[in-house]
């Protein structure tokens, strides 16, 4: 893969993808046992409940009544479905780190930070909604854009990614572990030589994901060296 000029990526958004995906990860990762170590207060069972509904912060996301607020991370590969362009991977690698917050009983909303390579990277933002279809099972709908990239596709001119391009996915999650997701991307890009007009490539991916701890490990290892390349670049 040729490597791709991250030092070109307009540096204030993808600080604010990584200070989001670090903030949002680790407020939501905060354990509660320093709240279990409390003495037990004497409360009516009703209050209890509704505490529960309510209050409960958990790294492993569940419905309600047993959670409320949760982290979610995923790390997947895909493989491209319709034809790549000239000089493109038939590939993709992405990533997200974000926050979800259940709504109701079966409903959750969030915000993630997101980042894709093949031949050439993107970093950006996206919303996101899941239906627990049960206690081991979600589906999830995403739609984002990019906030800065570039494409250095083997034999084609290095351009960047222009804001907004599209991301949009689905994802059926299995286990709290593991997902089978599908994307469709349309980006739009200027060539760093020079921009009459941005030219478009339309993208459709099917792969499989990874979600929870290993893929906060892996993501927070991306992250951070996003950071580091960007700070020293």
């Amino acid at each position: 893969m040729t490597r791709a000029r991250l030092s070109s990526l307009p540096h204030a958004g993808i600080l604010r993808c990584a200070a989001m995906a670090v903030a949002l990860g680790v407020v939501a990762c905060v354990p509660l046992s320093a709240q279990r170590g409390r003495p037990a207060r004497h409360a009516p069972a009703d209050s209890a409940a509704e505490a529960d509904t309510t209050g409960t912060l958990c790294f492993r996301g569940r419905p309600l009544p047993r959670c409320r607020v949760y982290p979610v991370f995923d790390f997947g590969g895909l493989a491209r479905l319709n034809g790549p362009r000239q000089g493109a991977l038939g590939w993709l690698v992405t990533g997200s780190a974000g926050v979800e917050v259940n709504v109701g009983d079966r409903d959750a909303v969030g915000i993630v930070a997101t980042f894709g390579a093949n031949d050439g990277e993107a970093f950006g933002i996206a919303g996101r909604y899941r239906r627990w279809l049960g206690d081991d099972f979600t589906l999830d709908l995403e739609a984002g854009t990019p906030l800065g990239g570039v494409r250095s596709f083997s034999g084609s001119p290095r351009a960047n990614i222009v804001v907004p391009s599209f991301s949009s996915g689905a994802r059926l999650g299995i286990m709290h572990w593991l997902g089978v997701v599908g994307r469709v991307e349309v980006m739009r890009y200027c060539d760093f030589s020079g921009c009459d007009g941005p030219s478009t490539d339309v993208g459709a991916y099917l792969g499989l994901e990874v979600h929870g701890a290993a893929a906060a490990a892996v993501v927070g290892i991306v992250f951070v060296a996003i950071f580091a390349v960007v700070s020293g670049g």
